[in-house]
């Protein structure tokens, strides 16, 4: 099942473990009515590119991977429905409350572009602009992660959730924690214990760490709005965010996949083993 243009869902073809990862940042393809007034690289170069290829192989392990199709920046499905500022907006008299990410243009609906900020739209948006990217894109993506959560969990009473993204090498102008930080090889995020039970986590750092790679836990994210919508370990509804760092798969300069793009993408299937085997073994204790 799919929505051409708003994500696709790719599912295992035999049993299906209730374990789901999703990358709502990887899309690329730009929707009728996105006119940015920088050119389509500077677009791209926000995007989560190709983690939704380096996470491909989830239904070999009987997982379902879901994926956006549009870019973050048209309208970021990780951050809150409110997560925008009216000022920026044209008529808007719908709910407003801005966090950090829309005052450094990154909010619901991006307003700049990374690394230095650039003006993305040359006038500002309307209302009506803004509430049709809502409806036509932010709401069927959501509905469609929280169906298979809820699916999963319906199905055996636990769900294990993976929130897949990909992040600068150093922070830059538009980061919270300030520029020129460097980043660890991947960063893992549960709000700080809140939306996943540690086991999880320290399954997924295990397996990381046994090949070599630099894990961080909430440092610098702690984990945005998926995770805090679906993680809530109490309910055995289990929800990490994960960043991987572009330099270990991407060539900075072309975009395109570097050559260490295979040896990533092997440690992220070995991950997804890793994790599938610790779903079922949690599921026949």
């Amino acid at each position: 099942m799919a929505i051409a243009g708003v994500y696709k869902i790719d599912r295992p073809e035999g049993d299906t473990l209730p374990l789901i990862f999703d990358s709502p940042h990887s899309g690329t393809r730009f929707p009728p009515d996105f006119q940015p007034s920088v050119p389509r690289d500077a677009v791209l170069r926000c995007a989560d590119l190709y983690v939704d290829r380096l996470f491909a192989s989830a239904p070999q392990a009987g997982a379902v991977l879901l994926a956006a199709d549009f870019p973050r920046v048209y309208i970021d499905t990780n951050r809150a429905a409110d997560d925008l500022d009216p000022s920026d907006i044209e008529g808007w008299s719908g709910a407003a409350n801005p966090s950090e990410k829309s005052r450094l243009g990154k909010g619901l609906i991006w307003r700049r572009v990374k690394p230095a900020g650039l003006a993305l739209y040359d006038k500002p948006l309307s209302a009506g602009a803004i509430m049709a990217r809502i409806d036509g894109y932010y709401r069927p993506y959501h509905d469609a992660l929280t169906a298979l959560i809820e699916s999963a969990h319906g199905a055996v009473g636990h769900v294990w959730h993976i929130d897949c993204h990909s992040m600068q090498p150093v922070s830059g102008m538009m980061d919270a924690e300030g520029p020129q930080l460097s980043r660890a090889d991947v960063v893992l995020s549960d709000r700080e214990g809140q939306s996943a039970a540690p086991e999880f986590l320290r399954t997924m750092k295990e397996s990381l760490r046994a090949q070599g790679l630099e894990v961080a836990v909430n440092q610098p994210f702690k984990g945005a709005e998926i995770i805090r919508r679906h993680g809530r370990p109490a309910d055995n509804r289990h929800s990490i965010q994960i960043e991987i760092n572009r330099r270990l798969y991407l060539n900075l300069q072309t975009l395109e996949p570097n050559a260490q793009f295979s040896q990533t993408k092997a440690a992220i299937d070995q991950l997804i083993r890793d994790l599938a085997a610790f779903v079922q073994a949690s599921l026949d204790s």
